[in-house]
């Protein structure tokens, strides 16, 4: 009888936990940004997205290529995204050590003075920033000393401080190199595993970030 009452006590308490974690998931609106200049011949960015989007297929994704080729910017649009969003994850290819042209459009058209931060502080306060980013070069070379001289997440240090003008909580970086844009056709495979793993990474991010919300 005792070990009775005990599963099904450990049973309402994993009921709980889990309805409690489905909860924070439909509650929380996550919008993804692919900064990918060419998400037609992705792998990586183009994996990743889709695998966030299987996890979380409340999702918004937005593929800023796809919808702005022009670079014409519909910043009241964009804006309203923006707000509605409770956690925002950055996803993008490094491109000369930071993300590219698209995506740094983006963001200089949409984080300005008067909508994401003012003399007062930061006015996004209570959303959360993730970024997610991926290397033709290998983790390997991102070290002092190594050829790219520095850590990744170095060269991210912008992005980390627009979080924090904006007043937004900073929910970490994923990052995996190795994606080399001369690979063989053989070798999408590992490609495609590769990012699938980090995936894996930035999901735990994202379901992270969703339990601290309030």
């Amino acid at each position: 009888m005792k070990i009775f009452v005990r599963n099904l006590m450990l049973g309402a308490v994993l009921a709980l936990l889990l309805a409690s974690a489905v909860y924070a998931q439909e509650k929380c609106r996550l919008l993804v940004v692919s900064g990918h200049a060419r998400i037609a011949i992705s792998t990586a960015t183009k994996t990743i997205m889709e695998e966030v989007k299987k996890e979380f297929p409340e999702a918004e994704l937005l593929y800023l290529d796809q919808t702005y080729p022009d670079f014409k910017i519909d910043i009241r649009k964009e804006r309203q995204r923006v707000s509605s969003a409770d956690i925002i994850v950055l996803q993008y290819p490094i491109q000369w050590y930071s993300a590219p042209a698209i995506m740094k459009r983006w963001l200089e058209e949409v984080f300005t003075f008067g909508f994401a931060h003012d003399a007062k502080g930061g006015m996004l306060n209570g959303k959360t920033l993730i970024l997610s980013m991926t290397s033709g070069a290998p983790e390997s070379q991102y070290h002092v000393g190594e050829r790219m001289g520095y850590p990744i997440d170095v060269y991210q240090l912008p992005l980390v401080q627009l979080a924090d003008l904006c007043g937004m909580d900073f929910g970490g970086m994923v990052y995996t190199g190795g994606y080399n844009i001369m690979r063989k056709v053989a070798d999408k495979d590992l490609h495609v595993q590769k990012a699938q793993e980090h995936s894996k990474m930035l999901i735990e991010k994202i379901k992270n970030a969703m339990a601290s919300f309030k």
